[in-house]
């Protein structure tokens, strides 16, 4: 992810959520340990737009954290927002569509596009083993980042890029 952003802006809801399930997941002890507001990779962020937190807090299909995570977007100017839910997906095109958000599913296709697996699809199969998306969703998203990225790419290349039978094939 290092290659891909200079940094993560962290909301404080979010930092809060993902330490309630520290006890469980250790690993993440080394991300909260490393959290802070101006220096590092991952950034803890206490800037947002009050008003907009407040109004997405009360929408349906946004949680507290994600409603943070908007609200720090508009105030912060941040380029993207991170995010695997689909309800919450749904949610905010109905609330604000000049949101961006991305998926885990745009990562892998921006590690492939720009070859920064070292072990090619080792990141789309691991992300695989946590979250079964299909081909299609994966497809999508890949669409989506040749598009970002200006670049050209057939139907049939992108199909064949995101086949999940060719890349769990091991």
């Amino acid at each position: 992810m290092r290659s891909l952003f200079p940094h993560l802006l962290i909301p404080t809801e979010i930092k809060n959520e993902f330490a309630r399930g520290a006890h469980r997941h250790t690993d993440r002890n080394y991300v909260l340990e490393r959290l802070k507001p101006d220096y590092g990779f991952y950034r803890l962020c206490t800037k947002f737009d009050t008003l907009a937190k407040v109004v997405l807090e009360t929408t349906p299909g946004i949680d507290k954290g994600e409603a943070e995570a908007i609200a720090q977007q508009k105030s912060v100017s941040s380029s993207y927002f991170l995010a695997d839910d689909k309800t919450f997906h749904t949610a905010i095109r109905k609330v604000d569509s000049t949101v961006s958000v991305i998926s885990s599913l745009h990562l892998a296709a921006m590690i492939d596009i720009q070859r920064l697996d070292a072990v090619p699809n080792h990141f789309i199969r691991e992300l695989y083993s946590v979250w079964k998306f299909s081909s299609a969703e994966f497809r999508e998203a890949y669409t989506q980042v040749v598009g970002w990225y200006s670049l050209s790419m057939s139907k049939r290349e992108i199909s064949k890029k995101t086949s999940l039978k060719t890349i769990l094939e091991v």
